[in-house]
Parts: C-alpha cells; sequence; structure tokens
C-alpha cells in the first residue's frame, strides 16, 4: 500500500474509534483467539480431554480424600491465573474458591501456583447462603475459574438440595455467559446412604459437561521420606474424550506442587 492510501485508511481509522471506541477497529494481529479450555497442567490429562476442562461449563471432580481432585483443582486455577497474564483482554481473569469446609490452606494453594494476590476465598454459611452466592460470584463475570468444595456442603440438607438441582439450569446458562469454569469437588456416596430415606440426585451428574473420577494408587516414596503419590484420572463423562479412558496423575510434593516429569 502506498503512503498516500496508508494515510487516507488511517484517518479513516481514527475516525470510526473517535465514533465508536477504541476497540471498534483494530489490527489483526491483535486479535487473539479466546481459548476455550484451560488446561490441567498435567499431559496426559490434557490430550485425552482436548486440551483441559472447558469453559462456560461445570466440571465435576469426584474422588475420595486424597485421591488428587483438590491438588487438581487447584493447578487448573494456577493455570487460569497463568494463561491471563498473557491475555490481550481488557479485565484480570481472577480465580475463586468457595471454602464451605473452610479447610484451604493458603500455604498450600500458593505451592501449587495460585497468585493469592488474584483469588477470592468465599466462605459462606452453608446450605442456601452458599448457593445464593455460587450464583452471584458467576454472574459476576469476572471470574475464570470458580472452584466449589465441597458439594455435600453445598447440599447440606435436604431443602438446600431440592434449591440447587431446581437452579441448575439457571447456573449452566449463567456460565455459558459468563467466560467461566465452574469446578466441583464431590465424594463417593457411602453404600450405607442409599438406606437413609434421602438420597443424592443426579441432576448434577446431567448439567456437568466433564466428570472425571480420581482414585488415589500409591504413595511415592524417595530414600524413606513421602515425597507424593501417584493417582488415575478415569472420564466418566466428556464432551471432547471417551468415557473409560484413563490418564496418569502423579504429584510430587517440594518447595511447590507439581505434576511429576514422567510422561
Amino acid at each position: 500500500m502506498d503512503h498516500t492510501k496508508r494515510k487516507r485508511l488511517d484517518l479513516a481509522v481514527t475516525r470510526l474509534q473517535r465514533r465508536w471506541g477504541n476497540r471498534v477497529v483494530v489490527s489483526a494481529r491483535e486479535v487473539q483467539p479466546e481459548t476455550r479450555v484451560i488446561s490441567t497442567r498435567f499431559p496426559e490429562l490434557d490430550h485425552l480431554l482436548g486440551g483441559g476442562i472447558p469453559l462456560n461449563a461445570i466440571t465435576l471432580f469426584n474422588g475420595q480424600t486424597t485421591s488428587g481432585k483438590l491438588t487438581l483443582a487447584y493447578k487448573i486455577l494456577s493455570s487460569a491465573q497463568h494463561a491471563s497474564a498473557t491475555s490481550r483482554l481488557p479485565c484480570l481473569h481472577s480465580v475463586a474458591i468457595l471454602d464451605l469446609n473452610a479447610a484451604s490452606d493458603p500455604d498450600y494453594v500458593a505451592r501449587c501456583g495460585i497468585d493469592l494476590d488474584h483469588l477470592l476465598l468465599a466462605r459462606p454459611q452453608a446450605g442456601k447462603p452458599a448457593i445464593d452466592v455460587l450464583l452471584d460470584l458467576v454472574r459476576s463475570r469476572q471470574l475464570r475459574v470458580l472452584l466449589l468444595d465441597s458439594l455435600p456442603d453445598l447440599r447440606s440438607d435436604p431443602a438446600a438440595a431440592r434449591y440447587f438441582d431446581q437452579l441448575l439450569p439457571q447456573l449452566s446458562m449463567f456460565l455459558k455467559s459468563a467466560g467461566c469454569a465452574l469446578i466441583i469437588l464431590d465424594e463417593p456416596q457411602p453404600p450405607w446412604l442409599e438406606w437413609l430415606p434421602v438420597t443424592r440426585s443426579s441432576a448434577i451428574y446431567h448439567y456437568a459437561a466433564l466428570h472425571v473420577e480420581l482414585r488415589r494408587e500409591r504413595w511415592i516414596e524417595s530414600e524413606g521420606e513421602l515425597r507424593g503419590y501417584q493417582a488415575q484420572a478415569r472420564i466418566v463423562k466428556s464432551q471432547r474424550g471417551r468415557p473409560g479412558q484413563v490418564a496418569p496423575i502423579a504429584i510430587e510434593f517440594n518447595e511447590t506442587v507439581r505434576a511429576r516429569d514422567t510422561w
């Protein structure tokens, strides 16, 4: 393009920006396609999931304590923060934890790579108040990832359980427009619970776009000291991967918590 034509184009762009805003016309190099997934930081699991967990949807991690589900969730929060550091989008992608059992340890959270300055920690009363806070956080449109720890605490009584199930369609709709991923941690149902008159609803399994079941296989030891643990992540439901596929997750503890480099 010669100098005269270029000058005319620049003047036209300037007039458009003055009238409609600076972002109405931009260079194509400034347009960065927004990723629709967030990496788990575990390569084999990311491979099975098509890159990571989905945005704008519910992800359900199910497993016993020490199965790796909480650490996996923390690593995803860290991944979301690191992705936002290079994003050209106008807002910061913050992350939040709805810590209903008051078990989040800031030291461990930080060692998982999460920037505490850009982490919101909410500890509302369990039950209906927590469900309302969950909806408000999603509707704020300020979060990249919201972690709910945990589903049994949220559904703490039959009334709260019914309320949550009724709002699941609305929650799913909000997520689709909020650019936010919701991770929910759940525990396997004890066999004896089936004998009680109130059992857990299966509605969440219907609305979850991704469901991963985690199970610890063994502890990792070195020189007589506990260094981490080996777990398996099995895909129960996924829009990208096939149900039944399994990925190994090896987590090592040091000054930081990281995926073991044995892939």
